[in-house]
């Protein structure tokens, strides 16, 4: 899984900017090939700088039975296959669409 696995933690003091009230990752900030990176949230505010890069999920806070992650593995199984995010990102935001 060597093309997208290369996994960094998004931190405030290296990813994140105040912009218009609101904490915003920019993942331009990584210095990474952003073909290769995504950014997983339920705010779609901390991703407006790269929404093509999002993989939007579900608040769960207090909700231990939440599995929305573990029910994402086989899409990030087969994310991790591909030589760049972006296809396979928009093949899943035009799938939910639909739903």
């Amino acid at each position: 899984v060597k093309h997208v696995n290369e996994t960094k933690q998004v931190r405030e003091e290296t990813a994140c900017v105040f912009h218009r009230g609101n904490y915003v990752k920019d993942l331009s900030r990584l210095g990474r090939d952003l073909s290769r990176v995504i950014i997983i949230d339920n705010s779609p505010v901390s991703y407006i700088f790269h929404p093509d890069n999002a993989v939007p999920v579900a608040s769960w806070f207090d909700d231990v039975s939440d599995t929305e992650l573990l029910d994402l593995i086989p899409f990030f199984e087969r994310l991790s296959l591909e030589q760049e995010v972006y296809p396979t990102l928009k093949e899943q935001r035009t799938e939910n669409s639909h739903s």
